[in-house]
């Protein structure tokens, strides 16, 4: 919303007055409401008429601002969700199946700024009554806007499930799109799907996500979903950028059969404590799909240990693998290719630290 001052200063130099100026209203009660709403104790520490008066008057114009934002704002919501809706049900009537579920606000006024002078007989509970309506108009309308839109966001939830279950048990994935990632969290879908960096969201028949989507200056990513048997716990994320994979994220790590784990637990490295429930670990690929750094990671996100592998760039083989402990603070086994002239190949020679 445009900084408030700014528009009643504008209003102030058409108008040629200087009855919508007080030197009571900061930039915080302009910026903050519940400032705002504090307006009673500034006023009683006003003690002239006049200037007590143009205060309680700047401070109705100035609900009435934050009341026409959210009008605005609404109007622009009841068009977004209008076309969601109307994915779902033809020939909708939007009114009747929001506005009947709603309380309406109240009387909703026109600000009208009160002329007077410095000379002139102030009614000081004029302009007391007239900042409490505008005070109340605002609030009003800002518990029918939150109310509303929640009523919005449940009637589409309950629409895209009962559209779900109207689909047979062999159906395909379908698609969802977002403006961002904070919308795609919201569940507040796009109407433009053609806009630059839309997110997409591909569901399976289970409901549950099977693919994210997006694109930035030019490089397409996607991430792919791979879930536990028959559960709705995730297993595995793969990352790809342009369909090259980047990243492959474990976080349902078999600690027997895990290599790592299975090496430090049964040598007794590092604090074994940190081995427990959520950890996790994240694999790094090059630009030829190798993996070229696995991290382990604990519940809390500290890191406890990594593989490093290089490969000959010729013929993408392995050549080497170092492992750590923590954030490369201690090495503790290392292996490398080692050319041994009685077989003529070359073999694996394992270092260990300790």
């Amino acid at each position: 919303m445009k900084r408030i001052l700014l528009i009643i200063l504008i209003n102030f130099a058409i108008m040629e007055s200087d009855l919508l100026r007080s030197r009571y209203l900061t930039d915080s009660m302009i910026d903050n409401i519940e400032e705002l709403d504090n307006y009673k104790k500034i006023a009683r520490k006003i003690f002239g008429k006049y200037e007590r008066a143009k205060f309680y008057q700047v401070v109705s114009y100035t609900y009435y601002i934050k009341f026409q934002g959210l009008v605005e704002e609404l109007n622009s919501l009841d068009r977004h969700y209008y076309s969601l809706f109307s994915r779902y049900i033809e020939d909708i009537n939007y009114n009747s199946l929001i506005e009947k579920e709603l309380k309406t606000p109240g009387v909703q006024s026109e600000f009208v700024p009160i002329l007077f002078e410095e000379k002139s007989n102030i009614n000081i509970r004029l302009f007391k009554t007239q900042a409490k309506m505008f005070r109340n108009q605002y609030h009003d309308y800002l518990n029918y806007f939150n109310n509303k839109i929640e009523l919005c966001n449940n009637k589409l939830i309950e629409l895209q499930q009962e559209d779900k279950y109207a689909q047979n048990i062999g159906a395909k994935n379908y698609i969802k799109t977002y403006n961002d990632y904070r919308k795609f969290l919201l569940e507040l879908e796009t109407i433009d799907i053609d806009k630059e960096g839309i997110l997409t969201v591909e569901i399976n028949s289970n409901n549950l996500i099977s693919e994210i989507s997006w694109k930035i200056n030019d490089f397409e990513y996607k991430r792919e979903y791979q879930y536990s048997n028959k559960s709705e716990d995730i297993h595995k994320t793969f990352d790809f950028k342009d369909d090259k994979i980047i990243l492959e994220t474990n976080y349902k790590i078999d600690w027997e059969k895990d290599i790592f784990f299975n090496f430090i637990i049964s040598n007794q490295i590092s604090d074994l404590s940190l081995i427990n429930y959520g950890n996790y670990s994240v694999t790094n690929y090059n630009d030829f799909l190798k993996p070229i750094k696995t991290t382990y990671y604990s519940i809390s996100n500290n890191i406890l240990g990594c593989i490093i592998k290089s490969f000959e760039e010729e013929h993408l083989s392995l050549i080497s693998e170092i492992w750590y402990i923590g954030d490369y603070n201690k090495k503790i086994r290392e292996f490398e290719i080692s050319f041994d002239p009685n077989t003529n190949k070359n073999k694996w020679i394992e270092n260990r630290y300790r």
